[in-house]
């Protein structure tokens, strides 16, 4: 029975201390999961829990898209310097990757569009 009580009391405590704790009746979990974090955190660091803050964290959509137009430049880039390829060399490029040589319906263009791409990202990667 001392151990139903002392869980009880751990539980109590956790939803008193947890951020909001005195407004709601219930905590999520992840509240909870996301304040445990950040005191171990912060024991690792030896200093005590950081505030909340008060302005968001920058969204992970606005990285994404500027690593996209990166991504879009350097294939933009490398398909001018790849114009001038014969068609074989394109192809030997792509089998070489792993790729197939020509998809279905892909025209000299889009083959060399395609190489260009995949270069790209294997420089971003790199």
């Amino acid at each position: 029975m001392d151990l139903l009580h002392a869980e009880i009391a751990k539980k109590r405590k956790q939803l008193g201390g947890a951020e909001g704790g005195g407004k709601r009746r219930w905590v999520r979990t992840a509240d909870l999961q996301r304040q445990r974090r950040d005191e171990i955190e912060a024991a690792a660091k030896g200093k005590a829990p950081a505030a909340k803050p008060n302005r968001p964290a920058e969204a992970p959509e606005a990285k994404e898209a500027e690593a996209e137009a990166e991504v879009a430049a350097r294939v933009s880039a490398r398909v001018n310097a790849l114009e001038g390829l014969d068609t074989s060399e394109v192809v030997k490029r792509l089998r070489a990757a792993g790729e197939p040589a020509t998809l279905f319906g892909e025209d000299a263009a889009a083959r060399v569009a395609r190489l260009a791409a995949l270069e790209a990202r294997a420089t971003v990667d790199d």
